[in-house]
């Protein structure tokens, strides 16, 4: 324990010193500083497992699983954790976590109790999100293949034998079912009252959220390479055969497509009204998200050597994490123009509602605020 605080410690000192380069000898892990991207070190929050293998936010608190399969309790604006503990045995490997709320009663005498599942296997493991106590273990048919998503008061997700579900984890029953033909390609995307499913021969499946219609269906030459984004009245889907596609949600003929230089990476990102994809080797596209009569889509500009996925955004700028190359970039929105680029310093990130949340190995994670 004395040399898990004696690291937290340097890194805390890294990430707020405003120093440019950080080695820490004695862990090899660079750390770059937050002032680099706009941030500032809130809080810093050592875990019991190790490594986090998941991670959900529900309200004020972040649920994390660990790599021991300790599963804790975080409050996203101290970095305090309330409680941890171990679901199940070290050797198990648990699939996914999803939050929901367990309302008790009607109106304002309802009571709301967070709770959260764990997905082991053929099974759901459920909890108190108050205090961790383990309340239930429930058999599931069929098998999620994809990380659940929140439609309403089900949980949605695709499953091992292609078929997007939807399912009450309150009542502990399945409701929907659309049978897609083959397994996903990538998690189920929702916005407004659509959800999209993208299969692994190219089938592109639009439904309502509300009560599993089909809204519309194609067929790409190629799997989506990630979630699709909805905005508006629009559905973004990139794909294998390296085009990216923006459909009208309600009769599905494409607004507009772009070949582009390669295939791309993750799913599109639409930000107000532009619509980002990354190509690797070949920078991040940006695109006007609804061009008006233009069907080979507008390319606003291309930053080639701002490779990585986004993870947060703001009004000016965009910040990606490229994983290969162990940096963070912002890049700027107008003219994708890189204003820094920076070592990471953290395996992976999540953006909350609150912090920038980095999980740094098996050291825990660090919730990063803007700046005031």
């Amino acid at each position: 324990m004395p040399r898990m605080q004696n690291f937290i410690l340097k890194a805390f000192l890294a990430i707020t010193s405003g120093l440019s380069t950080q080695t820490l000898a004695e862990d090899g892990v660079p750390f770059e500083t937050a002032k680099a991207i706009g941030r500032r070190v809130a809080w810093t929050a050592p875990l019991p497992g190790g490594e986090v293998r998941h991670a959900e936010q529900f309200g004020n608190q972040l649920y994390l699983l660990d790599e021991q399969n300790f599963l804790s309790s975080l409050n996203l604006k101290s970095g305090r954790i309330m409680w941890s503990v171990q679901v199940t045995g070290a050797e198990s490997t648990p699939d996914f976590i999803h939050t929901f709320a367990m309302r008790r009663g009607e109106g304002l005498a309802a009571k709301v109790t967070p709770m959260v599942l764990v997905g082991l296997g053929s099974e759901l493991l459920k909890f108190d999100g108050t205090n961790g106590a383990m309340t239930k273990r429930v058999s599931m048919d069929r098998l999620p293949d994809t990380n659940p998503i929140e439609v309403g008061n089900y949980m949605v997700f695709g499953t091992n034998r292609g078929v997007v579900q939807w399912y009450n984890p309150d009542l502990e029953v399945p409701w929907r079912a659309f049978d897609c033909g083959d397994a996903m390609a990538c998690d189920v995307s929702t916005g407004g009252d659509l959800l999209v499913a993208a299969a692994r021969d190219g089938g592109v499946l639009c439904l309502q959220s509300g009560n599993g219609a089909l809204v519309w269906r194609k067929k790409l030459l190629g799997p989506a390479t990630g979630p699709a984004a909805i905005a508006g009245n629009k559905v973004y889907v990139a794909s294998a055969d390296r085009y990216i596609r923006c459909y009208n949600h309600f009769d599905s003929p494409v607004a507009w497509e772009r070949l582009l230089e390669g295939v791309p990476a993750g799913g599109p990102v639409v930000a107000e009204e532009d619509c980002y994809v990354a190509v690797p080797g070949k920078g991040l596209h940006a695109f006007v998200a609804a061009p008006r009569d233009e069907p080979g889509g507008v390319l606003s500009w291309i930053s080639k050597k701002a490779d990585g996925q986004i993870i947060a955004h703001d009004g000016r700028t965009l910040l990606l994490h490229d994983a290969e190359d162990g940096v963070l970039r912002v890049v700027r929105r107008k003219d994708g123009r890189m204003s820094a680029e920076v070592p990471a310093g953290a395996d992976r990130f999540l953006q909350t509602t609150g912090p920038l949340v980095a999980f740094i190995g098996k050291s825990g994670v660090v919730g990063l605020s803007k700046r005031n």
